[in-house]
């Protein structure tokens, strides 16, 4: 009775849960089934290949499922034109022959095994090549390198073979990554200009491109990533390589750092138009070759450019970076300068070094980027800063509206002065660093109507000399429209920031209203309390009865009704967080700022 009333659960779709409309994997159609099995496999990134192991299991795997599992993927010629020269002979000669007429994709390195058999496959599969994606990794020691002058040296061949003039162009071939390994050595590799107008990306490192003038002239109006790393290629190539890249979005060139660069007569020419380029990316040339790239490219000032100099070169580049670089943005809306230790990986390198990093981040009105940075800082990080700060006082801040510094140490508080100054309109501030106070003493000057700052606000002068009169100097703050101050992180004292709330608190409607952030371990909450609750301490006062009453509390309630956006100190750390509105009373800070 008891199996009659509860019957076992139906074997139908429904009883299994599944909907009326719902598709099983065995009843996809053979092409909707081999598409899914392409992109299981498939490798947006060709370089992803070198984590594929010694034998193709991902596609063994498939077709060990089912038996219509093996059929579709035998017939699907789009799942094997994807061939790693790491595999045995029998595995590659399987993929292309599965690939049938489908443009194949070329992985391999030079030291793998079976490279030797990619030089014969790489003559006979020469049209039908898509991609190719080829590495070698030389020993230090050795002084010859890939494309030597040996003309037996049968790779060398196959690859001239695909990329010089003697062949028809194939007009499937659109991705070229060759990777060399480098060394401290000048001897490198040297690439002709490729005759391969179809290529949409180029990857080349540890290899010199050598554009020459005298050959034919080849464009490429499709090429829309170019990425350079490790290479000791002259400017002056690389300028006239970028002449024939008009559709370039991404741009990304490094040199390789541990080669001194030598002097490269300047590339004088006509001006380089860009206007796809949405990624520029240069590191570790020197200021003249810096000079003539900046003089001659073009390129939308939405574009995001990335300046990385080597340490060597950093003192010329101070004087070039106001009429080089910053010339592109008339006036910043953000501006972020950041000093600090950061992990940096550099594009296909085995590993990564630390280095400490200077970084000027620009962000224009239409969105615009530009950061330059700085390798291999020393102990004279405040000197240098000091001198980038005045540097950046030359330029049009006029608009900047929001500041970020970060940096172990500050320069004195006259520098950071005189930077603020530069940026009348500024309304955030984001600081992080150990001398907070020179930052909060530096928001504390004022300045007058001929552009002279003064500490404190108001300034006495003679008005004869050899007399007593004096007149009042009126003065304004540094900068009146700051909105919002950010010392999350930051070391600094607690009767500082209460005298900055002081001198805007007395400055009135002058001012515009400011919020404080802070963050304070417990330890230091007690003291950061009492230095707030003295702003408000007032004296008792007698009325006409004689009577005596305190103010102190009264004043501080009056002030909340007729002020709601006042200046707030707010206190991150975990204890504070919890506190109820009216605990937090004695923690807020208001001024008629």
């Amino acid at each position: 009775m008891t199996e009659d009333m509860n019957p076992p659960p139906s074997d139908t779709p429904a009883g299994r849960g599944w909907e009326k409309d719902d598709v099983f994997v065995d009843r996809l159609p053979d092409e909707i089934l081999g598409h899914m099995m392409v992109l299981v496999v498939w490798r947006v990134d060709f370089r992803e290949f070198r984590e594929v192991g010694r034998n193709p299991d991902d596609w063994t795997r498939l077709c060990l499922v089912c038996s219509r599992w093996n059929a579709v993927a035998k017939n699907t010629p789009s799942l094997w034109n994807q061939i790693s020269f790491r595999w045995a002979p029998a595995a590659f000669e399987t993929f292309i022959k599965r690939s049938g007429a489908c443009p194949i994709s070329v992985f391999a390195v030079l030291e793998f095994p079976y490279s030797e058999k990619f030089h014969h496959h790489f003559l006979v599969q020469l049209h039908p090549i898509q991609r190719v994606c080829l590495s070698w990794l030389p020993e230090p020691e050795t002084p010859s390198f890939f494309f030597r002058t040996d003309s037996t040296d049968s790779t060398r061949r196959a690859l001239i073979s695909l990329l010089s003039y003697q062949w028809y162009p194939s007009p499937v071939f659109s991705e070229l990554f060759l990777s060399h390994g480098v060394h401290e050595s000048e001897d490198y590799s040297v690439l002709p200009l490729p005759n391969c107008p179809n290529l949409h990306r180029l990857n080349l490192r540890g290899i010199c491109l050598a554009a020459s003038s005298s050959g034919p002239v080849v464009h490429f109006p499709k090429l829309t990533v170019l990425t350079m790393t490790d290479t000791l290629t002259k400017m002056s190539d690389i300028l006239r390589f970028l002449s024939l890249c008009p559709a370039l979005e991404t741009c990304r060139l490094g040199r390789n750092s541990e080669v001194v660069q030598i002097y490269d007569l300047p590339a004088p020419g006509d001006e380089i138009s860009l206007r796809e380029l949405r990624t520029l990316h240069i590191s570790a040339f020197n200021a003249p070759s810096l000079q003539d790239f900046f003089s001659r490219v073009r390129y939308p000032t939405s574009a995001d450019v990335t300046v990385i100099m080597r340490r060597e070169d950093r003192e010329s580049m101070m004087h070039t970076l106001p009429s080089v670089l910053y010339s592109r943005i008339t006036s910043p809306t953000y501006l972020q300068i950041s000093i600090d230790y950061i992990w940096r990986r550099v594009d296909h390198a085995i590993a990564s070094i630390k280095s400490p990093r200077y970084s000027l981040e620009f962000k224009a009105d239409d969105g615009s980027n530009l950061t330059v940075t700085f390798l291999g800082w020393g102990t004279d990080l405040e000197y240098h800063l000091s001198h980038i700060l005045r540097r950046l006082a030359q330029l049009d801040l006029s608009k900047t509206l929001s500041v970020s510094l970060s940096s172990p140490t500050i320069p004195s508080h006259g520098e950071i002065r005189s930077f603020l100054y530069s940026c009348p309109n500024l309304q955030t501030l984001e600081v992080s660093t150990q001398e907070g106070d020179k930052v909060l003493e530096s928001l504390r000057y004022s300045s007058d109507s001929s552009g002279n700052v003064h500490w404190p606000r108001k300034k006495i002068l003679p008005t004869d000399t050899g007399t007593y009169s004096s007149v009042q100097i009126e003065t304004s703050p540094v900068v009146p429209n700051l909105q919002s101050l950010d010392m999350t992180d930051s070391a600094f004292s607690p009767d500082t920031m209460k005298d900055l709330l002081m001198s805007r608190l007395e400055l009135g409607d002058e001012v515009h209203s400011l919020s404080v952030n802070v963050s304070y371990y417990p330890g230091c909450l007690d003291s950061f309390q009492e230095a707030i609750d003295n702003m408000f301490s007032i004296s008792p006062v007698g009325d006409e009865s004689g009577t005596t009453d305190s103010l102190a509390e009264s004043s501080v309630s009056d002030q909340a009704q007729r002020h709601d956006d006042r200046p707030k100190v707010t206190c991150e750390c975990a204890s504070c967080m919890g506190k109820t509105q009216e605990e937090w009373y004695n923690l807020r800070c208001s001024a008629n700022a």
